[in-house]
């Protein structure tokens, strides 16, 4: 989309960091729950018990991150699937903004380096070498390690995410964290979002996960 005016640019980051905000709203409201039961616990009310200082400091960084998401992808028009990415990117947070600033901030000598050999930039995961465009399956195995924390060893091709201690919540999870990895990680972009589509559940395999991820035809961002 063409920002053009002062009004336009501030209508846009209004947008997008309104909608980075909804992200970590969303993931306060178990947050908010277990002070409202501890406040119960302790007979005390909740405005007793609920700080602000902790409240609002991850509702800025949704903001920020709302609007650095927004900044980065910047769409042709506003559509539901850029909200919902942008919405993404502020659940995330401070981890959104931590790889974002890995992605485009590199040191000088790194961006040197990768702007001579055109190669992507990676996070500790490529440094293993690994050439994403042949190995999208180690990608998204890396990332179902990492969103449950376990070895990556213990993610092979025929195993069922169920079996591997994923519930619906982490489903919708590792969609979004697929997103993220391939987009402010990786350098790649999909034809669509996977987060919000549900097209992952606990019952596929690991290798079904993958098959979801190359119909998406990741591809660089630039």
């Amino acid at each position: 989309m063409t920002l053009t005016t002062s009004a336009d640019w501030a209508y846009f980051l209004a947008i997008c960091g309104v909608m980075g905000i909804t992200g970590q709203l969303v993931r306060a409201i178990g947050g908010l729950k277990k002070v409202n039961d501890e406040a119960a616990t302790m007979e005390v009310k909740f405005a007793d018990a609920f700080e602000w200082p902790v409240f609002l400091t991850p509702i800025a960084t949704g903001f920020a991150a709302g609007i650095i998401a927004g900044l980065s992808i910047k769409p042709d028009e506003i559509t539901t699937q850029f909200l919902l990415g942008v919405l993404a990117a502020g659940y995330s947070g401070a981890d959104f903004i931590a790889a974002f600033m890995k992605k485009s901030l590199p040191d000088v000598q790194k961006a040197a380096s990768a702007s001579a050999a055109k190669a992507l930039s990676f996070d500790a995961f490529a440094s293993k070498t690994l050439s994403l465009r042949t190995s999208i399956s180690d990608a998204v195995k890396y990332v179902i390690a990492d969103s449950k924390k376990i070895d990556l060893s213990e993610v092979s091709d025929e195993k069922k995410l169920s079996s591997l201690s994923f519930d619906e919540t982490d489903c919708i999870a590792l969609e979004r964290n697929i997103d993220l990895y391939f987009f402010n990680v990786l350098g790649l972009q999909f034809d669509k979002l996977l987060f919000g589509t549900k097209a992952i559940t606990r019952e596929l395999t690991v290798e079904q996960v993958i098959d979801k991820v190359n119909s998406l035809h990741p591809r660089p961002r630039f």
